[in-house]
């Protein structure tokens, strides 16, 4: 039981993560034409990254789908119930706030691997 509060506190604070740093980005994407050409450089590669690493799980959750392999999905489209994470009808965490998460993390690392 603790498990499951622990699991869904993580969710809850990795969606908060996500969103802040989406949020962050989109204000980004507005003044990017004030920055220098490392700066974007460094946004560029992370929306180029991050779309592969997504694009390489959900090839892989495909296959888990196409293949009838009994291995429930973590991540899923959102439902009514719980937008960053739910229940119904087994604990997942919603796509757009994964996205999102991968997004930021790469742009993180991008940032500190070019000194921006």
């Amino acid at each position: 039981m603790i498990g499951y509060y622990l699991f869904h506190f993580l969710l809850f604070g990795v969606a908060l993560f996500s969103m802040y740093s989406v949020i962050r980005l989109f204000i980004m994407l507005l003044l990017l034409h004030r920055y220098d050409e490392l700066q974007k450089k460094a946004v560029y590669e992370s929306f180029a990254l991050s779309f592969l690493i997504i694009l390489l799980l959900h090839f892989v959750q495909l296959n888990i789908n196409l293949f009838d392999i009994d291995w429930p999905l973590l991540i899923t489209t959102g439902n009514r119930l719980g937008i960053a994470g739910g229940n119904v009808p087994k604990p997942h965490f919603d796509s757009f706030f994964f996205d999102s998460f991968v997004l930021a993390v790469v742009y993180l690392i991008k940032k500190r691997r070019y000194g921006v």
